[in-house]
């Protein structure tokens, strides 16, 4: 996996990228988009945030975030299955049809 820490990235086309066993702490993007890309057991997922993304079918299966922000975000079908979100922040995403079966919520202030 890579690292990408404390770095933006604005308008950048992730489609189907693989992030499995990346590391995201600090990291921000905007407008972007990640449609079916992978994070999958992705480690140092600390901080990430991400405004304005298409994360549809995306998989974030069995990752550990701590204070992962999402905003506006269109989030349908992602799959959260056996993640860990502390501290986690959803503001006006679409999170029709998202998998959180055997997860670990919870919400930040």
């Amino acid at each position: 996996g890579s690292t990408i820490g404390n770095e933006g990235y604005v308008k950048a086309s992730l489609r189907g990228a693989d992030f499995v066993g990346s590391k995201l702490d600090g990291a921000w993007f905007e407008s972007c988009n990640f449609r079916v890309a992978k994070f999958n057991s992705s480690t140092g997922l600390d901080g990430p945030s991400f405004r304005n993304c298409s994360l549809r079918s995306s998989d974030f299966s069995h990752v550990v975030f701590t204070k992962p922000c999402f905003s506006n975000c269109n989030m349908l079908k992602i799959n959260f299955i056996g993640t860990r979100l502390l501290g986690a922040s959803f503001f006006r995403c679409n999170l029709y049809k998202a998998k959180f079966q055997n997860s670990r919520l919870e919400w930040g202030n």
